[in-house]
């Protein structure tokens, strides 16, 4: 029979968090953060010692509630203020890194770490049927109770042309999937569960605010398309949570049901 973890008090106001049942210890001035993804056999930086500390080595002044409120303030008005910035997505998505790294001295936080590698190619399969077949049978059902349609003119006549689609997939692939899921799941529930806590209300609450301003992100399809990736947003924070932070299988799979989407609308059965 393992042998259970100690569950005294780890650093200065450091506490013990329960995740999945499992108690472990954040040696942290601030909020915590969760366990390792892997195998009790993973050793690394991000790994749980034979203690169950996980020590912190940032900066413990971006761990006050204050700085994290202004750090999530700055990044969403980056993002929607009316004014022209040249990779927009990457830009903000880069700053909330090296945010990150500043804060944690690593990326661990946002679910840039190591993590089984047959429960990624799992979730990521899972997230990304449930999005393509949200937008094959939900997409449609909507329109049609609705009375509407989700506006793609935004991205241009992709119809048959073959440059403007692959212009268009390059980025998806960079500022959407990876920019998107650094800044909505990443960083935002990160930056929300330690200002509010780890407990159900307080993910609850976290899911839908990200939600909420990924949907509103696409305005550019209309209220429907805000609606329709709203809804996907959601279910991709959920992944976020369920899966223990593992924001690979996420990029992965907004990759991949961007490529679908885009393949759609170049063979014009979207638009």
């Amino acid at each position: 029979m393992a042998k259970a973890l100690p569950r005294q008090r780890a650093g200065v106001i450091g506490k013990v968090v329960l995740y999945d049942k499992v108690p472990f210890h954040f040696k942290a001035r601030g909020s915590s953060y969760p366990p390792d993804g892997g195998s009790h056999g993973e050793l690394g930086r991000d790994s749980l010692r034979s203690d169950g500390v996980l020590p912190m080595n940032g900066l413990p002044l971006l761990r006050r509630t204050p700085v994290r409120c202004l750090a999530l303030a700055t990044i969403v008005a980056l993002l929607f203020a009316p004014v022209a910035v040249p990779l927009r997505v990457l830009l903000s998505a880069g700053l909330a890194l090296l945010w990150i790294f500043i804060e944690a001295g690593r990326l661990a936080p946002v679910g840039l770490r190591r993590h089984d590698w047959r429960s990624t190619l799992l979730w990521t399969g899972g997230v990304t049927a449930t999005g393509i077949l949200f937008g094959e049978v939900g997409q449609p059902l909507l329109e049609w109770l609705l009375g509407t349609h989700i506006d793609y003119s935004g991205y241009g006549a992709l119809v048959g042309n073959e440059r403007a689609a692959l212009q268009l997939l390059a980025y998806a692939l960079t500022s959407a999937a990876i920019g998107e899921e650094v800044l909505f799941r990443g960083f935002f529930l990160h930056q929300l569960t330690a200002i509010f806590g780890e407990g159900a209300a307080a993910r609850r609450g976290a899911i839908l605010a990200s939600g909420a301003f990924f949907g509103i992100a696409h305005f550019i399809q209309g209220w429907l398309g805000i609606l329709f990736t709203g809804v996907m947003g959601l279910v991709f924070a959920w992944a976020w949570f369920r899966n223990r932070r593992n924001l690979w299988a996420l990029i992965m799979a907004h990759a991949l049901i961007d490529t679908y989407g885009i393949t759609m609308m170049y063979l014009g059965r979207y638009g």
